[in-house]
């Protein structure tokens, strides 16, 4: 907590000599000389409206199909029943050959990549062999076949997008913290009865008033502590639950990548071998940019995480130390008043001992 030092001079050494310059007999039944008194017992903080800490909202990830993928799976699928070929797949294969050869490759060396034990390494890892590695990503970033490929959405942590490499947000810095004023009792030992009533109801009452707002702040540090154990709790059930969610997304592509092999296979006496391996090139591709995107939004979303902690966390220090200044600026003018009806009270204690 930063603080900010400031030199109050509270008039406490003022009231002291106010005591030493007057020698006052006990208060009489003066109206005003008992409403003051009241006045000072009666006194209490007024309430404070606490700061809230700023929501921390978190947008996860999101993948949306390609249509144009999703109609060319059912054109492929319809092919067995129909015996004809769909303008869709056509397409998608007049499309693919033309990509392969723009990065420098043919179906047939795709297809012979991606062997049972490539297919199994990146479901397992994420990653592909280093020697297709070039290939592949030349694909996915390939003007033609990107329609081909699902859209995607980054997650976000208060309207900002965190990618696989993003580490930290900007967070908001915590304003320096309003002191209270610290009072050393009068503790007033003279004679005189009037202000030894009034300085020791002061007293009393400036000590009230700083358990109260001890007790405020004490609060206030309550809300931040359970705030912060509750960020702390939530990134570990956060990452557990992203994990499994991309473990079952990327069984989903699995068995969905068997099932579109399955469909070409059914397909291939009305597809002719040429046309069957573009197309089982091309869903292998597909596949290995679903789980490479997998696997890039699985590390943003763990980022996700940690930063959304850290944002929740620097919210809630902005709010406790916002909070803690208005109690002590609260405290500090309750204070002022005090020692105004205080002084109030000396003045005419003194007044009745001159005889008024």
């Amino acid at each position: 907590m930063k603080t900010i030092t400031r030199n109050r001079n509270w008039l406490v050494g003022g009231l002291f000599m106010a005591l030493c310059l007057h020698n006052c007999t006990p208060p009489n039944e003066d109206p005003a000389t008992e409403y003051l008194f009241k006045d000072l017992r009666d006194l209490k903080m007024p309430s404070v409206t606490l700061r809230v800490a700023a929501p921390t909202n978190v947008t996860p990830a999101s993948v949306t199909p390609s249509p144009q993928a999703t109609s060319v799976s059912s054109g492929i699928a319809s092919i067995p029943s129909s015996g004809q070929v769909p303008q869709a797949v056509s397409q998608a294969i007049s499309d693919a050959n033309s990509a392969f050869a723009a990065v420098g490759t043919n179906a047939t060396a795709l297809v012979n990549a991606f062997t049972p034990e490539v297919i199994i390494s990146l479901i397992n890892t994420g990653q592909l062999p280093a020697n297709i590695q070039g290939t592949i990503a030349a694909l996915r970033t390939n003007s033609t076949l990107q329609p081909y490929f699902p859209t995607f959405a980054l997650p976000q942590v208060n309207g900002q997008p965190v990618s696989p490499t993003t580490t930290s947000l900007p967070t908001p810095t915590p304003p320096a913290v309003t002191p209270a004023v610290v009072l050393t009792p009068v503790n007033y030992n003279g004679s005189d009865n009037c202000f030894k009533q009034a300085n020791d109801l002061f007293d009393q009452t400036t000590a009230n008033l700083n358990t109260d707002r001890a007790n405020q702040v004490a609060g206030v540090n309550n809300t931040y502590n359970t705030e912060k154990a509750a960020a702390d709790s939530e990134v570990t059930s956060c990452g557990t639950s992203t994990v499994s969610n991309y473990q079952q997304l990327v069984t989903a592509a699995r068995a969905a990548l068997t099932t579109s092999t399955n469909n070409l296979v059914d397909a291939r006496p009305t597809l002719g071998d040429a046309n069957y391996t573009t197309l089982l090139a091309l869903t292998y591709v597909q596949y290995a940019n679903l789980i490479l995107l997998y696997d890039d939004l699985k590390k943003a979303e763990l980022n996700t995480c940690v930063i959304a902690r850290e944002v929740r966390i620097a919210s809630a220090l902005v709010a406790r130390e916002t909070n803690i200044s208005l109690i002590n600026e609260s405290f500090n003018n309750t204070i002022r008043t005090a020692q105004a009806i205080v002084l109030q009270l000396l003045d005419s204690c003194h007044n009745q001992g001159s005889g008024r």
